[in-house]
């Protein structure tokens, strides 16, 4: 997993950088990279979408 890690982390617009977070579940795990804030009181979160998720929006969008 972390081979496919972004070089640049998502940053919270408060306390920069944000952490990796491992995903608790198969669903978030499959879902991607999910980062959270480092400071204990934010609750700032960014999720770098994984192929699977894109291919699966891109295939609903198509059939909406």
């Amino acid at each position: 997993m972390s081979a496919n890690l972004p070089v640049i982390r998502p940053q919270c617009a408060q306390h920069g950088a944000m952490e990796f977070r491992l995903g608790q579940t198969l669903e978030q795990t499959w879902c991607g990279a999910w980062y959270a804030c480092s400071s204990p009181r934010c609750q700032t979160a960014a999720l770098i979408p994984s192929m699977g998720l894109t291919a699966q929006l891109i295939t609903q969008e198509r059939t909406a």
